[in-house]
């Protein structure tokens, strides 16, 4: 057996309850772990990359549990950010 599965078995996994307490996540709903690593290079086409990448996300939130990894130094992944964390927003405004 692989080193790095040698305990697996003694791991105490969460349940879907205890995970979503804990990190905000639907397991229900399909999960897409999301990583965006914006072009470093022209920074006058980041604005459209944010906008295209919101609305492509925003097609998806209804149907799947997106995760976003948080952006490191990337050239105004800051921007990134922001955008997704509306998406949020968004989503809680039509369901509650």
């Amino acid at each position: 057996m692989a080193l790095c599965l040698d305990n697996l078995k003694d791991i105490p996994f969460l349940d879907l309850v205890e995970f979503y307490c804990k990190w905000k996540i639907d397991l229900k709903k399909t999960p897409i772990l999301i990583t965006v690593h914006p072009k470093t290079k022209g920074s006058v086409a980041i604005g459209t990359y944010v906008y295209e990448s919101f609305k492509c996300f925003s097609s998806l939130v209804e149907k799947y549990q997106l995760v976003f990894t948080k952006s490191n130094a990337d050239t105004l992944g800051d921007l990134y950010s922001e955008q997704y964390k509306r998406l949020k927003d968004i989503y809680l405004e039509k369901h509650l």
